[in-house]
Parts: C-alpha cells; structure tokens; sequence
C-alpha cells in the first residue's frame, strides 16, 4: 500500500514538473512572438519611410520620338499564292505508280491532287488575310505614333496633354499624392503636383526594438519629421522630373508640389507653393539616382524652396524661367 501511494505522489510531481515546463515554454514562445512582431513593426516603419523618401529611385523607360518619328512605314504584303502553286504542279506532274496502274487508281489520285489545289487556293487567301490585317494594325499604329512625335517635335499643346494622359505612369504617384496636374502653358511644360500633409502620414512616434525584445515608442521631434517630409517632397518632384523627362522630347520644364495652407493675413486655407522646381534634361542624365539624397539634389537644378527643422518647408514664389 505504500508503495502505492508513493506511486501516486511521484506520478503527481511528474504531472507539476511537466505543467511547470509548459508553461515556461508558453512564456518564452509569448517572448519570442513579441520580439517579433517588435521587430516587424519598427522594419515595417523604416520600410515606409524609405520608400516615401526614394520614390526617385525608379522610373519608366524612355521614348525616343526622333527615333520614331524617322521609323519607315511597314510594308504592304503582297498575296502569295506558293500552296496553290505547289499544289498545282503536283498535280501537272503527276506520274501514275505501277500500282496505281494496276489497280487503276489515276482518277482518285488525281481527284486527291486536284481538291489540294482548290486547299491550297484557301489556305493562301486565309494567310494573305492574317498578313493583311496585321498590316492595316500596324500601320495605324505606326500613324498614330508618327502624329504623336510630329505633334511633340513641333511643341503641339494638344499633343503634350494627350501624350501624357496615354503615357504618364500615374501608378509612381499611388498613395503619394492627392493631384497631379499637367499643362503646357506659353510653350513651357508646367506640373502641379498637390501633396499629402505631413500629419497625415508622416509618424509621430519612432520605433526602436530594444536588446530585450519588446517594442520601444518615442515621440518624434519635430525637427525630424520636418526632415522626413522634405525628402518626401523633393523625392517626389524628382520622379516627376524624370518621368516627365523620359516621355518628352524637352530640355527643361517645371515641377511645382502645392499644398493647402493657412494664409495669415486671411485666416484661409490657400493653395501655396512648397518647392518650384527647372530640371534641365541634361542634369537629370548625369545624376545616379540610386545613391543620392532628395533634398540634397534639389541644388543640381534652378528651384526655390525655403526650409528650416524647426518650422518645416514654407510657402514660396514659383521659380522664373
């Protein structure tokens, strides 16, 4: 009977034994799951805050419409009638066999070579037919962009808006910013660009993951955030830049990032200029945009923009061409 209960009392300090080990298993998974998701989130703030700030890293291919316009205009093709052909002079040179001789089958032979030709006949009208209509796709094609690089090369308005609306990657711009507005004004091309305000998005609190795993949150100050914001915009005036660079066939143009802001004499919201902008497209083709800092660049072109930390970027005059 003893033995018994001593049973009982070892099997109840295995069964405490094994439940205190689950549970400081549950602990340290609970640790490691937080420690993650720290780690997720401040990799997710400083993802964010890159992109934001590197938008000028990518853009479209460029279009070379001198090149294009010079393109010749595709050639007409011509029916071919090589299966009818060939089909027929299997048919003229048919020979009968010693045993289509024997067993007298000349006619089918020659009924099966004859219906070949009329096969022949049809299968040229249906290439010709395919030839065609890829024909009369490019050519169209082949006019529609012969009007466009005409119509750019001579400095058309028209064209310039249409060309941007058909062309422009309006995808780079996605989540960015509220309005982008084209125009091509007295012969100079303007793009208005309406940006998000800074306390929309911009974070007010910095993430850190500490040496013990957990999540650490901090105000932001100020001056940072201000910092931050003015990569935005440069960043995003400089993809403008080079898009607008790409698609065109010009060597200099605006770029103006607006914004909604209090007028002080009025007390009303006005639209009111954050950076005006002259890229020149001979600058742009000597930056390497995969190393450069936004606000930094902005000094390679003619611009106005007028920045402190403490106040941020504040409202300026349009740059004189």
């Amino acid at each position: 009977m003893a033995t018994f209960k001593g049973f009982l009392r070892e099997l109840d300090r295995i069964q405490r034994r094994s439940a205190r080990s689950a549970e400081r298993e549950h602990k340290i998974s609970l640790k490691r799951q937080e420690a993650r998701n720290a780690r997720n989130a401040v990799e997710e703030q400083e993802e964010f805050l890159s992109f934001i700030t590197t938008v000028h890293k990518d853009c479209s291919k460029k279009i070379n419409w001198t090149e294009i316009n010079s393109k010749d205009a595709p050639l007409k093709p011509e029916f071919n009638q090589s299966n009818r052909i060939t089909a027929k002079n299997n048919f003229k040179n048919y020979i009968p066999s010693f045993f289509d001789k024997i067993f007298k089958l000349e006619k089918y032979r020659k009924r099966i070579l004859l219906g070949k030709i009329l096969k022949g006949k049809k299968l040229d009208s249906k290439l010709f037919e395919i030839k065609r209509n890829n024909y009369i796709n490019r050519l169209a094609e082949w006019e529609a962009y012969q009007r466009l690089s005409k119509g750019l090369l001579d400095n058309n308005p028209a064209v310039y808006v249409e060309c941007f609306k058909s062309f422009f990657d309006n995808e780079c711009l996605t989540n960015l910013a509220h309005e982008l507005i084209f125009k091509h004004d007295g012969g100079i091309v303007k793009i208005k660009i309406k940006s998000r305000k800074m306390n929309d998005f911009i974070p007010q609190e910095k993430l850190s993951f500490t040496s013990t795993g957990k999540l650490s949150t901090r105000a932001m100050p100020i001056s940072k955030r201000n910092e931050i914001y003015q990569d935005y915009i440069c960043s995003i005036a400089l993809r403008i830049a080079r898009e607008i660079e790409a698609l065109f066939p010009i060597d200099k143009f605006l770029v103006n990032i607006v914004d909604d802001i209090v007028n002080p004499s009025t007390g009303h919201l006005e639209e009111q200029i954050l950076l005006s902008l002259m890229p020149v497209k001979d600058t742009i083709n000597k930056i390497n945009f995969e190393k450069i800092d936004a606000s930094s660049c902005i000094t390679n072109f003619k611009h106005n923009m007028k920045f402190t930390k403490t106040k941020g970027l504040e409202p300026i005059k349009e740059v004189s061409i």
